[in-house]
């Protein structure tokens, strides 16, 4: 899943946010 995809599955700013830092949370534990 893209960050644009989920931008436009969701209106709320802070909902895009969110899965922005769960995104990058992710990609720093598969770098550990």
């Amino acid at each position: 899943m893209s960050v644009e995809s989920a931008n436009q599955g969701n209106s709320s700013p802070l909902e895009f946010l969110s899965v922005k830092w769960i995104l990058l949370d992710l990609r720093k534990k598969k770098n550990d």
